[in-house]
């Protein structure tokens, strides 16, 4: 098994696993959240994870949007 070590502001935190899960927005989030599926997977949880950890619901903000792409709104030649 491996272990990762991380720092964090004071001491060392440290993680036997990372799970991630990325939604396309709040809706699909709040969808998979209620439904049969996702309630029998967290009642197995814990025969193969603990559940004493720590997590974290983070929302991703683009701050600097990115350049458009394309033809732009101007014609040619104006």
């Amino acid at each position: 098994m491996h272990r990762f070590k991380l720092r964090k502001l004071q001491g060392d935190l440290v993680t036997e696993a990372f799970v991630e899960q990325w939604f396309d927005d709040e809706e699909a989030l709040a969808l998979a959240s209620a439904s049969a599926e996702v309630a029998v997977a967290w009642e197995d949880v814990g025969n193969y994870a603990k559940t004493s950890g720590t997590s974290w619901i983070v929302k991703e903000h683009v701050i600097i949007p990115p350049p458009p792409r394309g033809p732009g709104l101007l014609k040619r030649g104006e």
